[in-house]
């Protein structure tokens, strides 16, 4: 038995430094994945965290959108509403219909009136539906940051921008459009044959028109929403930090492009209505062949289709529904979002 005892006693003294290492390297190797349990634990704690943030972020962007998307929805109901007071062809209409005073000067008064007022819409609801769109990213971002950090008094008043537009602005271009589509369309005669073609040609001569002078809608928006502050760098009030952000982003080049897009697709969009009465007389879903496009309507002719188009809202609601599905409105604004953040 002892015999034993010594030979294991032995055999122990003779590999006591294997011994050593060995238990060395297990207890190491234990410690090691312990470590590495805890990191991967670690790990993904915080990835679980960073999605969770993400999730509820990117949920909050959402709502704001959703939010952002109907207020539009609702405000340009209003714009129309607003629009047909400042510019009231309903009016002309009836004078036309009852066959009283000079017919000619009431068509040439309709003319520009509808002209006016097609402008009008396509700039002004270009302009709200982006201004909201930089108002609701901004106190969207503020908000997620800081649930507390805009008093409910100070998001109505700060959103009043968009009612500023609504009237001294609407006013403000109608009264420069109407010199516009006087000067152009002044010199066209009612009786002139127009092609598609010169129909596109006069949207473009109008948009040009009003893009000029110290008054241009896109580069001056802050004075159709009458964004004036007397700014103080150094302010924190959150009032004059919202004004700040947003004076800062309406006179960005990115800004200026992205209405210019709008405006432009407003244009088209019209344009294209049009060419389904142009061609067919009537909406159609048939294509366009290569000899209708030398088709022609004297102008007189068109201004019961334009007013059609604009009184039954149908190409108001599609021009906002458009406007509100721009991809690049989306990015834009999640890009202030995220700037906040």
């Amino acid at each position: 038995m002892m015999s034993v005892f010594s030979k294991v006693r032995n055999f122990v003294s003779r590999h006591r430094g294997k011994f050593i290492v060995s238990s060395i390297l297990i207890t190491s190797s234990i410690i090691l994945t312990r470590y590495a349990q805890q990191k991967l634990k670690d790990w993904q704690e915080k990835e679980m965290l960073e999605f969770l943030e993400r999730t509820r972020k990117q949920q909050h962007f959402e709502n704001i959108g959703r939010t952002c998307n109907q207020t539009t929805m609702n405000l340009a109901s209003s714009l129309v509403e607003a629009l047909s007071h400042v510019t009231d062809t309903d009016k002309t209409i009836a004078e036309l219909q009852a066959n009283t005073g000079n017919k000619v000067i009431v068509w040439e008064t309709l003319k520009i009136q509808l002209f006016t007022k097609l402008c009008c819409l396509i700039y002004a609801m270009s302009m709200l539906v982006i201004i909201l769109r930089i108002q609701l990213s901004i106190i969207g971002g503020y908000l997620y940051k800081d649930p507390s950090s805009i008093p409910t008094e100070i998001q109505e008043k700060f959103l009043t921008l968009t009612q500023n537009l609504m009237n001294d602005g609407l006013n403000k271009i109608s009264s420069k459009v109407t010199v516009v589509c006087k000067n152009i369309l002044g010199q066209i005669d009612l009786k002139k044959p127009m092609r598609l073609s010169d129909i596109d040609a006069l949207f473009w001569s109008l948009q040009a028109a009003i893009g000029d002078g110290e008054d241009n809608p896109i580069d001056n928006l802050k004075t159709y929403i009458n964004l004036n502050f007397e700014e103080d760098k150094s302010s924190r009030n959150i009032y004059t930090l919202l004004l700040r952000d947003t004076l800062d982003l309406i006179e960005s080049d990115e800004v200026k492009s992205l209405t210019t897009q709008c405006i432009n697709r407003g244009f088209t969009q019209l344009a294209d209505q049009l060419s389904e009465f142009f061609i067919n007389n009537g909406p159609s879903s048939s294509k366009q062949n290569p000899e209708e496009v030398n088709l022609k309507k004297p102008l007189a002719k068109l201004l019961p289709i334009i007013n059609g188009i604009l009184s039954k809202n149908s190409f108001p609601d599609k021009f906002v529904q458009q406007l509100v599905s721009n991809e690049r409105l989306h990015i834009f604004g999640a890009n202030i979002y995220e700037s906040l953040l």
